[in-house]
This record gives C-alpha cells, sequence and structure tokens, in this order.
C-alpha cells in the first residue's frame, strides 16, 4: 500500500507513522481553508479528530479559530455530557461552539409503537431530562428547520446554512461532519495510509461529501481482526 510521505509522492520507503501522516493531512487542510469546523459528538472518533486540529491550531496557527458542531441529543450518558462539557470549556479562546438542541426526528428501537423519539420536544418539557445548556442554539436559531426533519436531514441542512453564513464572508471552508451521502462527492481524491498495529486493529474510513465549495470529512471506525490500520483521507481537489 501506499505511503504519503513529506513531499506528496506516494513511496513505501520510510513510512511514516499515523500521527505524522495525520499532520500531513492538516497542514494540507489548514493551508488551504480559512475556515473550518468539525462535528463533534462526544465519542471516541470525533473526539480524536477535534483534539488533533485543536493541538494543530495551537501549535500552528496562532490567534485562528475552528468551529465545533455538536446535536445534544438531551438523553445521553452523564459521563458524556460532562466529557462535552469539559473539552468545549477547555478551549473556548479557539472554539466558536454550534451546540445545537432542536427537535429533530431521532430513530428508536425501543419502541414497538413508535419509529422516532425527540429530543427537546417543545411539546413535552415536562419529561425533558435535563434543562438545555446555556448557549446552545434552538429551533428559532434555525429558519430551514421542519418537524418533519430527521437528525441526519438536519446536519445536512446545517452545513448548508454554515457554508451560505461563510459564503457572504467570501471565505473558502471546509468541514469535518459524519455521514452525508457520497451523491454530493466531487472533484475528490482518495490517499491510502497503512500503519501497523494502533490499540486495537481497526479500519479508519471518511464519509466524504461536497456542497458547493464546502467539504465534509470525519472519520469512522470499524473494527476488524487484522494486523494493521488503514486510514482513507479524503483531500478536496480544487477545479
Amino acid at each position: 500500500m501506499e505511503i504519503i510521505c513529506k513531499n506528496g509522492t506516494p513511496t513505501t520507503r520510510n513510512p511514516l507513522n499515523v500521527y505524522e501522516q495525520a499532520q500531513i493531512r492538516l497542514e494540507k487542510i489548514f493551508g488551504h481553508f480559512d475556515n473550518i469546523y468539525v462535528s463533534f459528538s462526544g465519542g471516541k472518533d470525533s473526539g480524536v479528530l477535534l483534539q488533533l486540529c485543536t493541538d494543530y491550531i495551537r501549535k500552528n496557527c496562532p490567534g485562528r479559530k475552528i468551529g465545533v458542531f455538536h446535536l445534544d441529543y438531551e438523553i445521553q450518558y452523564g459521563e458524556t455530557i460532562r466529557y462535552v462539557d469539559e473539552v468545549l470549556a477547555s478551549n473556548s479562546d479557539i472554539f466558536e461552539v454550534y451546540r445545537v438542541c432542536v427537535p429533530f426526528k431521532v430513530s428508536t428501537c425501543t419502541s414497538m409503537f413508535q419509529k422516532f423519539w425527540r429530543p427537546w420536544d417543545e411539546e413535552k418539557k415536562d419529561c425533558w431530562v435535563r434543562s438545555i445548556p446555556e448557549g446552545a442554539y434552538t429551533r428559532k436559531d434555525f429558519p430551514f428547520f421542519s418537524r418533519r426533519m430527521w437528525d441526519y436531514d438536519f446536519q445536512r441542512s446545517f452545513a448548508r446554512w454554515f457554508h451560505q453564513s461563510w459564503t457572504k464572508k467570501s471565505r473558502k471552508t471546509t468541514v469535518a461532519s459524519p455521514t452525508l451521502k457520497s451523491q454530493y462527492c466531487e472533484s475528490l481524491s482518495q490517499v491510502t495510509i497503512p500503519i501497523r498495529r494502533i490499540l486495537a486493529p481497526a479500519t479508519i474510513q471518511t464519509m466524504p461529501a461536497v456542497i458547493n465549495n464546502t467539504c465534509l470529512f470525519t472519520p469512522y471506525f470499524m473494527i476488524y481482526i487484522t494486523t494493521f490500520v488503514t486510514i482513507r483521507i479524503i483531500v478536496l481537489k480544487k477545479k
């Protein structure tokens, strides 16, 4: 398999480790785009991605900020909520936070009678398990919101809304965001980087999407019984 070295040339000699390869990709992304946001769920995948971006900014881009998009599902594990709160608070100097609390539809597998439930449903406010966090964005902040929307529909619409708001400032944008379908892809190149034994054997993939000038990407972890890790990183190629 190919190794992308510092000069950008595919080679199998003197391979870099996974962290060094990630730094090369981050250098390209931060060097090409003026504005970046990361979709952060509070899970391990997006947590690693956000930490890599945070460390890169602090080391290489002093004074620069990064957007953080967090869909708050209201009913989450207490440790996940505490982790999200801690990460957002500890990096408030460089984060532009979009913590979203809206009553979109969410699939459920715990009921035989309904196919979905809604976090932060105003019609059932007496059933909320906690209050909306201070500074969170709610449905009134998004003119595109409809109660017909599922959570991933909202995510796609948010990306367009975010892109449009930055287009007004004539800035190029890249977005790190999960599960956006590949039908939006255009002019993408894929780089494959093999890594040997990183913690647990796994394959990390991206789900790429492009909406106008917005590139969306995030890592997905799929565990396999294997002795190496493959990272597929999607890089936007400008026409």
